[in-house]
């Protein structure tokens, strides 16, 4: 899956300057990247939303989250393609998040619902099954 990374609105020298700067402990680097960037990682966010069957997310939250998973990390990043490729991962990652969190909640449901306990194998059988059909 291969997203298409075209940030006409920044300067890509600017942004890895803004990725430096704010590696060597410039706050205020990190506050005009995410500036600089948030377009382009919101249209990320956006293409991925297209790939995924079932989300739920939008492409906002979807864009707010991968952002604040990258602010709070402590990575190196090579350059602006380098970040932005990082970004993509993380979307997906994010969706992946959000499709297993959905499935656990329908397995619960259905074990309430159906009176299956925990320790129950035909409560697993069934969210191994619900699972599965989910799957691309």
């Amino acid at each position: 899956m291969e997203i298409k990374i075209s940030d006409p609105g920044s300067n890509s020298s600017e942004i890895t300057q803004l990725l430096r700067r704010w590696q060597g402990g410039d706050v205020q680097a990190r506050e005009h990247l995410v500036e600089a960037v948030y377009h382009q990682v919101r249209s990320i966010a956006q293409q991925a939303l297209r790939r995924a069957n079932g989300a739920t997310l939008t492409p906002t939250e979807l864009a707010h989250e991968a952002l604040l998973r990258l602010l709070g990390a402590n990575a190196s990043w090579e350059d602006r393609k380098h970040f932005y490729n990082v970004i993509a991962q993380a979307t997906r990652q994010v969706l992946v998040d959000a499709a297993r969190r959905r499935a656990w909640r329908e397995c619960t449901a259905v074990e309430s619902v159906c009176g299956l306990g925990r320790g129950d194998p035909r409560a697993a059988r069934r969210c191994d099954f619900t699972q599965s059909q989910r799957s691309p």
